[in-house]
């Protein structure tokens, strides 16, 4: 708080414990709660059971198997029910509004189907404008979009490398991506 006429606020602190996280980072979040108990700001802590997440997909909702093979190897392996609802309903056209919490996955909702199509593309013509209302969240989605994009470099140098590949990637569509160019303005 800020200026004379401010009183001190005590603050609570709300943990999910989140059943797919790793012992370490749940290991972090107690130390930090544990430290931040012995301030004198903070007045209760209470600990909230995590949720299962829901990875069920809408039915008919199929993958392009050469960006599965570029999401998994960013770490994605499943979507969430949300994600792939809004990337089905993006697919046929519609318009989406996706508002979930924070580091939720929405910029994966259009980042799917950019991809795709920029994949489908055999021209080349593709392209996206992504407008964000702060410079920091554009550079922040900048720097995801692009490692996908190095991700899909680095997947075709290693099945170029192979010989004997017969994987289910699409080499071509695998290059359209590769070459995709990102760029902030």
């Amino acid at each position: 708080s800020s200026g004379a006429n401010t009183k001190k606020t005590r603050s609570r602190v709300h943990v999910h414990s989140s059943a797919g996280c790793a012992t370490e980072e749940v290991d972090h979040v107690r130390a930090f709660v544990e430290f931040a108990q012995t301030r004198p700001q903070c007045v209760g802590v209470t600990w909230l059971e995590g949720r299962e997440c829901d990875c069920s997909a809408p039915p008919g909702f199929e993958m392009e198997p050469t960006l599965r093979a570029v999401l998994e190897r960013c770490g994605t392996s499943t979507l969430y029910k949300h994600q792939n609802e809004a990337i089905k309903a993006a697919r046929a056209g519609r318009s989406v509004v996706v508002a979930t919490p924070t580091a939720s996955g929405k910029s994966m909702c259009y980042v799917v189907p950019i991809f795709e199509e920029i994949m489908r593309d055999t021209k080349s013509k593709s392209k996206a404008l992504l407008m964000f209302p702060l410079k920091a969240l554009a550079n922040d989605q900048f720097k995801k979009m692009q490692r996908y994009v190095l991700a899909a470099q680095e997947l075709k140098k290693e099945i170029e490398a192979a010989s004997d590949y017969r994987g289910a990637v699409d080499l071509k569509k695998l290059e359209r991506l590769a070459n995709v160019k990102i760029a902030v303005c």
